[in-house]
């Protein structure tokens, strides 16, 4: 059959639904010899990507998401390549398309937290919901990160539970691999960093409370004395002032380092180097900085909401991310007891070896084939 992955969203400096297709794409290319797979790409990715085998072809697609382009111009791209099925990494599937369809759904945060470009215009709140909507109701099967994520998705929709398979993120291997001492000195040499650090790896967005991690760490120094860095990676967003401005207003501001985005090859560094990995975000829709700092043998302080628990189980210890005393509190239980420390670290390992992008690309291969028999 001839597939098509909407990978527009691919490239260098794209995390979450980028390295989804990334990965997707690699691990269909190693179990898939029967298929042959058009993959769409903006232009940056279109020059980055190289095709993993013979059955892959690119197709240079020049549209950004969430434009009228998107909906208009697109669904003539797909049908023009003749493709049995078309696999959407995302909600926003062009609504004139009627094609067969695969829509993975990551989380339903845009409509809880729609952010502040979402939140302060109406239209962009109406077509969210018209996309949305449509992507729900047309696709031929939807993939869930989670079974939170599933969870919402029946909640917000009227869908048959049945239609939404759940399929997990992987851990990249290169986690598994571990680095020199030399070279973790040298990164923290380089950045400065002369003492232990818990780490922030994610965007600016207001559902993933980074100023709120801020304060809590701003009053877990102040409460405990505890001298301990904390590194924001991440790539600045002017749209979010709000976590420059709890930097500014932190007693410990020459202690919080913000590196900007972080290359994936770095992240391995970046994990093993921390004290702990703290994700105290308000809404998820998977753990994947988690499951990677497992990996890395880095222990977790994450929010005690339904996906990061779902994901991470027990070899994780949990706070309210409402609460600044909660994360306070755990803060210090990870840096105060070593058997804990010890624990999580045992723990995380375990819980992260369950998932690989083999198998998230096993089981979404095994959903194309039921939607085109």
């Amino acid at each position: 059959m001839r597939i098509g992955i909407d990978a527009r969203m691919y490239g260098s400096h794209q995390t979450g639904i980028g390295n989804y297709i990334r990965h997707l794409v690699d691990g269909l290319a190693r179990i898939d010899q029967t298929n042959e797979y058009v993959v769409f790409l903006k232009k940056e990715a279109f020059e980055q990507l190289s095709i993993p085998s013979t059955q892959f072809s690119k197709h240079l697609t020049d549209i950004h998401w969430y434009t009228l382009a998107e909906q208009v111009r697109l669904p003539g791209i797909l049908k023009a390549q003749k493709l049995d099925l078309v696999h959407f990494p995302h909600f926003n599937t062009p609504i004139l398309y009627r094609g067969k369809t695969v829509t993975t759904i990551h989380d339903t945060t845009p409509f809880t937290f729609p952010g502040h470009k979402v939140g302060a215009s109406r239209f962009r709140q109406l077509a969210y919901n018209a996309v949305f909507n449509n992507s729900i109701e047309h696709a031929s099967r939807l993939i869930a990160v989670s079974q939170a994520t599933k969870q919402a998705v029946l909640e917000r929709a009227k869908v048959n539970p049945d239609k939404i398979a759940v399929t997990y993120l992987g851990v990249d291997n290169s986690f598994s691999q571990e680095p020199s001492q030399q070279q973790i000195r040298d990164l923290t040499k380089k950045h400065g960093l002369n003492k232990p650090f818990f780490l922030y790896i994610g965007i600016w967005r207001n559902h993933k409370n980074v100023d709120g991690l801020i304060r809590a760490y701003s009053q877990f120094r102040e409460k405990y004395g505890h001298d301990i860095a904390l590194v924001i990676g991440g790539k600045e967003d002017p749209s979010y002032p709000e976590v420059l401005r709890a930097k500014e207003e932190s007693k410990c501001k020459h202690d919080i380092l913000m590196t900007g985005f972080i290359p994936d090859k770095q992240l391995p560094l970046w994990y093993r180097a921390a004290k702990a990995l703290v994700h105290v975000s308000f809404s998820e829709g998977n753990a994947l900085p988690g499951l990677e700092s497992m990996t890395c043998g880095t222990p977790v302080l994450a929010s005690s909401i339904p996906a990061l628990e779902e994901v991470l189980g027990e070899a994780a210890i949990y706070a309210d991310p409402g609460s600044s005393e909660a994360i306070t509190k755990q803060m210090h239980q990870l840096v105060s007891d070593s058997t804990l420390e010890q624990e999580l670290i045992k723990k995380g390992h375990a819980q992260a070896s369950h998932y690989s992008w083999d198998t998230t690309a096993r089981q979404t291969l095994d959903i194309y084939k039921k939607v085109l028999r």
